[in-house]
């Protein structure tokens, strides 16, 4: 994880004055309370998936996936994300063959010297890369031809593109989200910062059903983005006893992460006692399944789902590692000859109904 370290306020549920605010929703989408002290419901994830398949993507010396920050699949393409070890956007077709990638590093025009995140404009067929460090936006064709670029006033880290303004996670003007137009200039700010220090989390802004879901750290509720608001409509209530963890020696607030949503159900990650427990909710059923961070041997068994990046049609997209892959037993790694060098494979699940 990118650790760009930036502050908060101290409750994101009472904001000071002279700030936008997200007004309270009525109608709560989803509105959940969390046992997430109870002990595991399942012991092995695979119990849980009902229906899956993978993607392996094309190996070549010259197109290695070091590390996955992200995941888009979109326009029948798959766009990774790798923002430490390759530091680039690769570009997969659905089937897995190697389309491309955007790897331009540097100070000049059309480059960059921090990938700090992207995104897929598809209606302009545009691929879009955020520098956080010098403060701009990147527009590369689908092919990876330079564009243009647009040069922000503020840091940032996250951004998602819309057909009328751009949204931005990081600490422009002194908040934590902020709405621009096309062209950069900031419109809305949300979310002042103060004292209580916060991680980037792996997801901030997410996409379910054309909703844009934005998930704060340090909190247990999740935003709907909608013409310029910012309205809850998502919340999972988590004990009232466990209301922090520690990181660097901090006090973090209850929070969850790594949140996505399908028509059917909901997961997310949320830190207990040193311990990563994974929530699955079901959307028609009210009723939800926990289960602790499995990356010990026993545990992993076909099918096997390390974490969730994205969805993508109604599955939950994860990315496995051929090394993985092979501690399952898999018979797919031998028909598909690959080995613990290949680039990894993306998998696609949906859970089983209960």
């Amino acid at each position: 994880m990118n650790k760009t370290i930036y502050f908060l306020a101290v409750s994101i549920l009472f904001l000071w004055a002279g700030c936008k605010q997200a007004k309270p929703s009525a109608d709560l989408i989803i509105d959940a309370e969390i046992d997430i002290k109870k002990n595991d419901d399942i012991k092995n994830q695979s119990e849980l998936i009902d229906t899956c398949f993978f993607i392996n993507l094309e190996t070549n010396e010259n197109h290695l996936v070091g590390k996955i920050d992200k995941i888009l699949v979109k326009d029948k393409r798959i766009y990774l994300l790798d923002k430490e070890q390759a530091m680039s956007v690769f570009i997969f077709s659905i089937s897995g063959k190697f389309v491309g990638k955007i790897d331009r590093r540097g100070k000049g025009p059309g480059e960059y010297s921090e990938l700090s995140d992207f995104d897929v404009d598809s209606v302009n067929q545009q691929i879009v890369i955020n520098d956080g460090f010098l403060k701009k936006l990147i527009y590369y064709d689908y092919n990876g031809k330079y564009i243009k670029e647009i040069s922000l006033k503020f840091p940032t880290c996250q951004f998602k593109l819309t057909d009328k303004q751009i949204i931005f996670i990081g600490s422009g003007y002194g908040h934590n989200l902020v709405f621009s137009d096309l062209k950069g200039k900031v419109a809305q700010k949300y979310f002042p910062y103060n004292e209580i220090l916060a991680i980037e989390l792996p997801n901030h802004l997410t996409n379910y059903a054309g909703e844009i879901l934005y998930q704060q750290t340090g909190n247990d509720t999740i935003y709907t983005i909608q013409n310029s608001k910012v309205i809850p409509s998502r919340l999972f209530k988590i004990n009232d006893e466990v209301r922090s963890f520690k990181m660097y020696g901090l006090e973090i607030p209850k929070q969850i992460t790594r949140y996505n949503e399908t028509g059917e159900f909901v997961t997310f990650a949320y830190t207990y006692e040193s311990t990563v427990k994974y929530v699955v909710f079901s959307k028609k059923s009210k009723k939800y399944l926990i289960y602790s961070n499995q990356t010990k041997d026993e545990f992993i068994s076909y099918p096997y789902a390390p974490q969730f990046y994205s969805n993508y049609n109604g599955y939950f997209v994860s990315v496995i590692q051929p090394h993985l892959l092979n501690k399952m037993n898999s018979k797919y790694l031998l028909d598909n000859k690959l080995t613990p060098s290949s680039n990894p494979v993306i998998g696609f699940y949906k859970f089983k109904v209960f």
